[in-house]
């Protein structure tokens, strides 16, 4: 097994993490991106084919950064999360390749900052949704790409649910107008008791556990937690495009831990990029 992993030289922080992140890109343009940027995409492409140095270059990063600026603009209110993780992580990238000597730490610091201020700023947001605290806003988790629901053509009752809850969504987004208001999502019914409030201090739980690890200090016990919350992450939810974000970060913050975690981050990230393009995933 140590054979086979120096076969690959994972100590080339940006390198790797910056070819995970263009491969998330690609999709990602195709969401977002207005199509009379398409010029400026070309011309990423032709700069990645005439220089095969071009993860080091600030110029190539700047460029991407200008890609994704206008499909923020376009659909700002309507914009998620992941949109502006995917900017910042570009701005991280284009200040690595500015000081090239120090961009394996700057990356490692940056990561946990960013994993850091994305889980603190989560349950601060939970914290403050009355929905999401009452229980009532879990029944937003199986309305749509949760592994979960797959099951859920067994009970033709709950499809009916999920169809219900799907489109009340769709029909709040209509507009900015309706992103102020709130709507109450039918639960569906499961094979046992289910209670709300359980799941809900286990969801905030989880998470702080996530800011705790970030500060431990033994490798294994915190890539294990990560690489748990990461699975549990996709079970319940199938966010592959947000989850695929956090890989990368994650291996960027695991660059002083044993080859083998970063190995990990590679593998799920993969995992989730599959399920994205094979459409069971949620981007």
């Amino acid at each position: 097994m140590r054979n086979f992993l120096t076969k690959f030289d994972f100590s080339k922080s940006l390198e790797w993490a910056s070819k995970m992140y263009l491969i998330y890109l690609l999709l990602f343009y195709a969401r977002i991106s207005h199509h009379y940027f398409f010029i400026m995409i070309a011309l990423v492409i032709f700069y990645v084919i005439i220089d095969q140095k071009f993860i080091l270059k600030p110029f190539f990063w700047a460029l991407t950064i200008l890609l994704i600026i206008p499909g923020i603009w376009k659909g700002y209110c309507f914009t998620g999360n992941h949109t502006f993780v995917t900017l910042y992580i570009a701005i991280l990238f284009f200040i690595a390749s500015l000081f090239v000597k120090n961009k394996k730490q700057i990356l490692y610091i940056n990561a946990k900052l960013m994993l850091a201020v994305m889980m603190f700023f989560a349950v601060i947001q939970k914290l403050l949704s009355t929905t999401f605290m009452d229980g009532s806003s879990l029944a937003y988790l199986n309305h749509t790409g949760s592994f979960l629901t797959h099951f859920q053509r067994f009970f033709p009752e709950n499809q009916k649910i999920i169809s219900a809850n799907k489109n009340l969504i769709a029909e709040q987004i209509k507009n900015a107008d309706g992103l102020s208001t709130t709507i109450d999502l039918t639960p569906i019914h499961w094979l046992f008791n289910f209670n709300p409030k359980l799941a809900v201090s286990f969801i905030l739980g989880a998470e702080l556990l996530f800011l705790a690890a970030l500060f431990l200090k033994n490798q294994y016990l915190r890539n294990t937690y990560f690489t748990l919350f990461m699975l549990g992450l996709v079970l319940t939810r199938i966010e592959t495009g947000f989850a695929s974000l956090l890989c990368i970060l994650m291996f960027l913050q695991s660059q002083k831990d044993k080859i083998e975690f970063r190995l990990i981050y590679v593998g799920l990230f993969s995992l989730f990029i599959a399920l994205i393009l094979s459409k069971l995933g949620y981007y």
